[in-house]
């Protein structure tokens, strides 16, 4: 499948999105919780055999998005500050936040707040 350069593609991993920004030569450049930076695979290593689409996370100028990424390659992954989906909407010139590990986040607090809120009433009744 051809993907013009700059499209950011997305696989999904049971739980999660993993984000790439494919090159001019049709690799994908993706900071890599594998190999705990960002790297350059071949779509097919990318991809792990799984679906692949396209994401919403674009821009005008993609070029720039491919220069930005080209030049992030060996920066380090962190879950939190610098994960697949930081990368993309930073090489994209976007805010760079994962809006995945902000509904985790919320999630895994309202879980608790309604742990500690059956605890509070168990006690109180």
């Amino acid at each position: 499948m051809y993907y013009p350069a700059g499209t950011v593609l997305k696989i999904y991993h049971g739980a999660f999105f993993h984000y790439g920004i494919v090159d001019y030569f049709g690799r994908v450049i993706h900071n890599s919780k594998k190999h705990f930076e960002v790297v350059i695979e071949s779509f097919e290593k990318f991809s792990e055999g799984k679906e692949v689409k396209i994401s919403k996370i674009t821009s005008q100028n993609p070029s720039m998005a491919i220069k930005k990424a080209i030049k992030s390659i060996g920066n380090p992954y962190d879950l939190f500050h610098s994960n697949c989906e930081h990368f993309v909407r930073f090489c994209h010139g976007h805010k760079v936040e994962s809006k995945q590990i902000q509904i985790a986040l919320a999630g895994a607090g309202a879980i608790i707040a309604v742990i500690l809120l059956h605890k509070y009433r168990k006690k109180n009744s």
